[in-house]
């Protein structure tokens, strides 16, 4: 056999290696997965846009007749509106085994989900090569 290999590893519980994926208490043995894929979930723009507009109509009321809930109920709408727009959509891996589909990670952040590609990537990879031929299954004819 051959010493275990880390390729991937973050503070939030996540880790790649050349013989498991941990994804906090879970644990997926190499040799059980299929393959894996990233989705992206967009953000819906509906409500964040309907929050900054009656965010910016409750503060503009206020130049007719001054009130202090409306104009702080007004701030707060539109300021979460926008950060709401803003912020950035969600990605998912997922790892498919003969088992199932499970999701091993949530993140907005685009450069983790890219750092946990790249290594499942080299993990599944290298347990490709290291499979022999017999256990293999026949190429493309």
């Amino acid at each position: 056999m051959f010493d275990e290999r880390v390729f991937y590893t973050d503070d939030f519980g996540v880790k790649i290696t050349s013989e498991n994926v941990v994804s906090g208490k879970k644990v997926y043995e190499l040799s059980g997965i299929k393959s894996f894929r990233i989705n992206k979930y967009p953000k819906s723009k509906t409500i964040p846009i309907i929050m900054t507009v009656c965010g910016a109509i409750l503060m503009a009321m206020n130049i007719i007749d001054i009130n202090i809930i409306r104009l702080v109920l007004g701030v707060l709408l539109f300021i979460i509106g926008v950060y709401d727009l803003v912020s950035k959509p969600v990605y998912m891996i997922r790892i498919l085994t003969v088992k199932g589909e499970y999701p091993i990670l949530k993140s907005r952040d685009n450069n983790r989900v890219a750092k946990m590609n790249d290594a499942l990537d080299v993990a599944l990879a290298m347990r490709n090569r290291s499979t022999p031929n017999a256990q293999r299954p026949p190429s493309g004819t």
